[in-house]
């Protein structure tokens, strides 16, 4: 199996049963395909965290600074959207995971304003020096 492939199971597998169906349905729609689409173009294909740039499809992911679980009104919001190689994104996740711990909508809104791009570029680059 190709690492396209084996990506692609992946991620299909995660939208299936383990995605959010509201997230699911809005990550598959038009808007959502052109907004991260405009992204990636805007970015030049480059990672807003460690800089390399790809001309390969499906190496880079358009994310949500702030997560769409945690504000929906910024799911299009272009300041609130970044390109990542799949890496970064890996951190990225890992870092919500630990500062999103919260079940209160309030508590997770405070959080993200002290968690903006930098202090997310910050995070990463750090935590992926160590490994």
């Amino acid at each position: 199996m190709s690492a396209y492939t084996h990506t692609h199971h992946s991620q299909s597998y995660y939208n299936r049963y383990k995605r959010d169906p509201v997230a699911n349905a809005f990550y598959q729609s038009q808007v959502w395909e052109h907004m991260a689409a405009r992204v990636k173009a805007e970015s030049y294909n480059t990672c807003a965290i460690c800089g390399h740039t790809y001309d390969e499809p499906g190496k880079l992911i358009t994310d949500h600074i702030v997560p769409l679980r945690v504000d929906k009104r910024k799911r299009l919001d272009r300041d609130n959207l970044w390109c990542l190689c799949q890496q970064d994104h890996y951190w990225k996740t890992k870092l919500e995971g630990q500062v999103y711990q919260s079940e209160s909508l309030i508590e997770n809104l405070d959080t993200a304003k002290r968690w903006g791009a930098n202090e997310c570029k910050k995070w990463v680059l750090e935590h992926k020096r160590r490994m």
